[in-house]
C-alpha cells in the first residue's frame, strides 16, 4: 500500500481581502456564505479539514467580484498555502 502524502493547504482568505479591498462583512452581504462561515474561512483556516467548492465559489465570485475567468486563471498558490505534514 502506498503512503499517503501528510500536509494541508489553508486558504489565503485575508490576504484575497486586502488584494481586493473587501471586507468579511461585505462577503456575507453579497452572499458569498453565511457570517459563521466566512468569519471561519478567513480567521480560522487552520481549523477547517475540508474547502467546500460552493463556498470557495461564493467568496471568489460573489463576495470578491471575481468574473469567472479571472477565477480560472488564479493559481493555486494564489488561493492557498501549501502546509507540510510535521508543521500544520
Amino acid at each position: 500500500m502506498a503512503n499517503m502524502s501528510s500536509g494541508s493547504v489553508r486558504l489565503k482568505g485575508r490576504e484575497l481581502l486586502e488584494k481586493h479591498n473587501v471586507t468579511m462583512y461585505r462577503l456575507a452581504e453579497n452572499g458569498a456564505a453565511s457570517w459563521p462561515t466566512v468569519h471561519k474561512y478567513i480567521t480560522k483556516p487552520e481549523t477547517i479539514d475540508q474547502i467546500s467548492t460552493e463556498v470557495l465559489y461564493g467568496i471568489l465570485i460573489d463576495g470578491l467580484g471575481l468574473t469567472l475567468q479571472e477565477a480560472a486563471d488564479m493559481r493555486l498558490g494564489d488561493l492557498f498555502d501549501f502546509i507540510p505534514g510535521n508543521a500544520a
